[in-house]
């Protein structure tokens, strides 16, 4: 059986769960890792029998002025998109490839399924009407797998090929010393991660520590914040217990499973993935959520709030069904 992994570029998240779920696909299995930038490779290539590098479908222009939250539904006509269309299709087919495993494309995952080829597709939360290649994409998948628990949210029709994998982050309660008078801050480089700083700066009334923001950021003077820079345990190596963070699925599940209290400002991302992601949480009683136009008043009372959130506590998992049900599309 070879199996053609694809691993989006967009962040850490994929990597980190590429790491995690090779592990649980069939030993016998002869993997390809699928990427379209290096630094997936640099991270990824030991843990693969063969590498494959895809090149964007943005031409120079629009790779400059290229948006997340359109997907792939708005790249105009250019030969890198044809390109890329062809080269996808000759690696399926001199590798004789069984399954694509997608890791998060649109395009691939449907391509791959008009040319036959069994294919297995992340799931993610978002609204669909927004738009319906999404929608589509999973419709043309042979399996779905979700990497967060089931919070009751997917058509009904996809219940069928559906698999809650729960958070794949490790569960790391050995946190470093607590210090409640700290809330910890992670964040990523951006102009939103800026706005939260300067707000978060005039609640003078709070320390803070921030986490994973650029040198340029970390600058800035605000005499209620440390900047920690990147560190490699990031659970171990918080004060606080209580967090501040985006809505990214890693993120959100390390911090929950690590027994954090998350205030979560959700990125606007295709299809408002984590604002649905934070909401179900939310409306389970896990995370309190926040936005950008809030004012730091009200941004001091939700913090003050996160004590009364619910402990997040794991369902018992049997991830051997993963690799069952890939042999059995096979």
């Amino acid at each position: 059986m070879r199996i053609l992994y694809y691993v989006h570029h967009h962040g850490l998240g994929h990597i980190h769960r590429a790491k995690k779920l090779v592990k649980l696909l069939p030993e016998e299995a002869e993997l390809h890792l699928l990427y379209c930038y290096d630094h997936i490779k640099e991270q990824l290539e030991d843990i693969f029998f063969q590498t494959h590098k895809l090149p964007t479908k943005w031409s120079d222009t629009d790779e400059q002025n290229r948006c997340t939250n359109e997907g792939f539904t708005n790249i105009p006509a250019n030969d890198k998109a044809l390109q890329r269309g062809r080269i996808f299709t000759n690696i399926l087919s001199d590798y004789e490839i069984d399954v694509f495993l997608s890791d998060h494309s649109l395009e691939l995952t449907i391509q791959a399924s008009l040319l036959g080829v069994k294919t297995v597709m992340s799931y993610q939360h978002g609204e669909y009407e927004i738009n319906t290649y999404e929608y589509f994409a999973y419709k043309c998948a042979d399996l779905l797998y979700a990497p967060f628990p089931d919070l009751g949210e997917a058509p009904r029709e996809f219940a069928r090929k559906m698999l809650y994998l729960g958070f794949l982050a490790d569960r790391d309660m050995n946190t470093g010393e607590i210090n409640d008078h700290v809330i910890s801050v992670v964040l990523n480089d951006s102009d939103e991660s800026k706005s939260i700083l300067k707000k978060l700066s005039c609640i003078e009334d709070k320390k803070f520590e921030v986490f994973g923001v650029n040198k340029t950021l970390r600058e800035e003077n605000h005499r209620n914040i440390i900047f920690r820079g990147f560190v490699p345990k990031l659970a171990q190596s918080m004060q606080g217990t209580h967090v501040i963070c985006r809505g990214g699925n890693n993120t959100l599940g390390e911090m929950l499973l690590a027994g954090k209290k998350i205030l979560a400002f959700p990125e606007e991302k295709p299809f408002r993935e984590q604002y649905v992601k934070c909401r179900l949480l939310k409306k389970a009683g896990y995370i309190e959520t926040s936005f950008l136009n809030e004012s730091h008043d009200l941004i001091n009372q939700k913090i003050e709030s996160l004590t009364y959130l619910k402990s997040f506590e794991p369902s018992e998992i049997d991830l051997q069904i993963f690799s069952n049900k890939v042999r059995e599309i096979c």
